[in-house]
């Protein structure tokens, strides 16, 4: 015979209850900080190969271009995109390296504080 009374008493069952909003809080952060990156991602790398000519057909002229010290530019966009810690909102650095003849060869995303961007 179970000894356990049942309903459980109130204060066990809250602190349970508590216990699984919590959990279940973290895992949607979890779930929705990875769907965000990877897609991200995704896009940032599908660029590697491509030509700098091409992207700026499709994004438009580069925020600044700087060299990357190897004969290459270095193509930066900044653009306003969801960010989990700050109010859901949060500028992107997003940086395109391409070697001399146009080809991208590296990428990369920064968060930066709006003081940092340099239009």
């Amino acid at each position: 015979m179970n000894s356990r009374p049942w309903p459980p008493e109130p204060t066990k069952l809250v602190g349970f209850l508590e216990k699984i909003v919590f959990v279940a809080g973290l895992l949607v952060l979890l779930w929705l900080g990875s769907c965000t990156t990877a897609s991200g991602d995704q896009v940032m790398q599908s660029w590697v190969g491509d030509t700098s000519a091409h992207l700026i057909q499709s994004w438009g002229p580069a925020d600044e271009q700087s060299t990357d010290g190897q004969g290459g530019t270095v193509f930066v966009y900044y653009r306003n995109d969801s960010c989990i810690d700050v109010n859901f909102k949060c500028t992107l650095r997003k940086s395109f390296y391409a070697h001399e003849n146009g080809e991208i060869y590296f990428w990369r995303v920064d968060k930066v504080e709006l003081s940092q961007v340099h239009r």
